[in-house]
């Protein structure tokens, strides 16, 4: 079993769709890639602080660096579906 079984992952929502007045969510993304950030429950309860830095690329791909004051972990994600 996976000691830290929890993980991170970034997800770009479609905007909500309206119904009957109410806002709902799609449900759908556009592109939601895991980050190679593993937590085991004592840690993911902690409290974290999250640094985000965007930068647009070409290549319709999902770059993510993910680091916890150590090695500096690297995935990269292909776009499948446009907004």
């Amino acid at each position: 079993m996976n000691p830290a079984p929890y993980y991170l992952g970034v997800r770009l929502r479609r905007p909500a769709d309206r119904k009957n007045g109410r806002r709902r969510p799609s449900g759908t993304a556009i592109w939601a890639p895991n980050c190679d950030a593993h937590l085991c429950a004592v840690h993911a309860s902690q409290g974290y602080e999250i640094e985000i830095k965007l930068i647009p690329a070409a290549g319709r791909q999902i770059k993510t660096e993910t680091s916890a004051g150590g090695t500096i972990k690297t995935k990269t994600t292909q776009i499948k579906h446009l907004p």
